[in-house]
């Protein structure tokens, strides 16, 4: 008979009712909370379930062990340590369990987190401040505005001094990864925590008759759109990073795995917590809306708040913009190292990557893939590998390239209402214009293919889960850069 079987009966025995003391100084007992969720395993030692195994295992071999006295005097509402009968399982389970973990397990020990302690004082004001503002619609607002901005500062910190600074001294991170994940951030924190001060000492003698806000991002308006656009184009390489890492440094892997369980990184990925910047800006965009339709025409922050609004629009539009073009520029040149065979001049400064679609020949039932270009649609053909772009032997490719067609020249019959979720795309240089140079090129020369795309239209089909969708989409993008392809032509 195992300890653990021993320490299981003889609780069972010893404690038929939950004692209500569940701790003390010396840490020498189980502290078990079943409302709480523990992520490691049993540990001698770490802090959770601190056992002295090595007493227990010297009376391993005897049946008239008692309990010591800290586990009778303790609380026991743990499945393992249970007196109810749906808590006492197979006999072995527990060896197996144990059996089970790895040698290291046992060493295993959560990493704690300093964080700063709010005071009582700060507790008092910030209950203080709520209670001023929240007593009218207009400083309900602006509450709003400050314990949103409050959150924002904590997670800049948290990717600054939690999750740059950890994989920098443990160097889990090379300097060169740090300082491409990380760009901008450190000026981001930076900034939002002066500026959260400056907010809440505008607030300190609050009026809501008189209290002006507006003027406060108005002084701030460059600087923001300095740091942010310093982030946003970053942002594509940031994640590009965060992808190598992933596919080759287990260490990373192991590192943010464990920082999604810890409550001070709000169970977020690092990937998910550099996303928050791209949605500030939107978010001061929408919140100043809201307070300057509470704000009353001849209100001293009126105008200042109207001027404000319009500022975090464009400042909002601008982000976003940046976003979507450094995503389609990057899209672009990933679509190019994953297909064998791309012509090379597909690269341009001029060409964006709109859209990519999976679909299937419907012909031969074989799986394609179509790439929206800001100019022309590529055609590729799916071969079952993995990409990987940053691998130490080279690219491997899941696409081959089929051909070009010039969207200038390219008709789309929606086949829907007679074959699901089809449509049939065509190649119609009648529409060419006389001083156009087409892009559009022969199908690759492999038989099969030429034999199933054809050379002037061809048949695709899409599926999955929202196939239909996927397809009103396609056509919707197509139709909207056509007509742009011919208006940029005609000119």
């Amino acid at each position: 008979m195992s300890s653990f079987e021993i320490l299981r009966r003889n609780t069972a025995r010893h404690s038929p009712e939950p004692i209500k003391k569940s701790s003390k100084a010396n840490g020498n007992i189980l502290d078990w909370n079943p409302d709480k969720v523990y992520t490691g395993p049993f540990s001698k030692g770490s802090g959770k379930f601190q056992f002295e195994f090595e007493k227990l295992e010297a009376f391993e071999d005897n049946p008239s062990f008692e309990v010591p006295p800290f586990v009778r005097q303790t609380e026991i509402q743990g499945p393992l340590f249970s007196a109810q009968i749906d808590g006492i399982w197979m006999p072995s389970l527990i060896d197996s369990i144990s059996g089970a973990l790895t040698v290291d397990a046992w060493d295993w020990q959560s990493e704690e987190i300093e964080t700063a302690p709010v005071s009582v004082n700060q507790t008092q004001q910030t209950s203080s401040l709520e209670a001023t503002l929240s007593s009218s619609k207009r400083g309900y607002i602006v509450w709003e505005l400050i314990k949103t901005e409050q959150n924002y500062v904590k997670q800049m910190s948290v990717l600054d001094d939690f999750f740059r600074k950890n994989l920098q001294e443990k160097e889990i991170l090379s300097d060169v990864a740090i300082n491409s994940i990380f760009y901008g951030i450190g000026d981001l924190n930076e900034f939002h925590k002066n500026f959260l001060k400056e907010l809440e000492d505008s607030l300190s003698d609050w009026n809501n008759d008189e209290t002006r806000i507006g003027s406060l991002f108005l002084m701030h308006v460059e600087e923001l759109r300095k740091i942010y656009t310093k982030y946003i184009d970053n942002y594509t390489i940031s994640q590009k990073w965060i992808k190598k890492e992933e596919q080759e440094n287990q260490g990373y892997l192991q590192f943010t795995k464990d920082a999604e369980k810890l409550e001070i990184t709000g169970r977020q990925s690092l990937k998910d917590s550099l996303m928050f910047p791209v949605q500030r800006t939107t978010r001061y965009h929408l919140l100043l809306k809201d307070l300057l339709k509470s704000t009353k025409d001849d209100h001293p922050d009126h105008r200042d708040l109207s001027n404000a609004w319009d500022a975090m629009a464009s400042l909002a539009t601008s982000v976003n913009d940046k976003k979507r073009e450094e995503e389609e520029a990057t899209g672009l040149f990933d679509a190019f190292q994953q297909t064998k065979h791309c012509p090379p001049v597909l690269i341009s400064h001029r060409r964006r990557l709109i859209l990519s679609s999976e679909v299937m020949c419907f012909k031969s039932n074989r799986p394609f893939k179509l790439f929206i270009c800001s100019d022309l649609l590529m055609v590729a053909l799916t071969v079952n590998k993995t990409v990987m772009p940053f691998s130490k032997t080279g690219p491997e490719f899941t696409h081959r390239f089929i051909r070009w067609i010039d969207l200038i020249e390219t008709d789309i019959l929606d086949l829907h209402s007679s074959t699901p979720n089809c449509l049939r795309i065509i190649l119609n240089s009648s529409r060419t214009p006389k001083k156009h140079r087409s892009f559009t090129t022969p199908t690759a020369e492999i038989p099969s293919i030429a034999k199933e795309m054809g050379a002037s239209s061809f048949v695709v089909q899409f599926t999955g889960y929202d196939a239909n969708k996927s397809r009103s989409n396609f056509i919707q993008t197509i139709e909207t850069v056509c007509k742009a392809c011919i208006a940029k032509d005609s000119q």
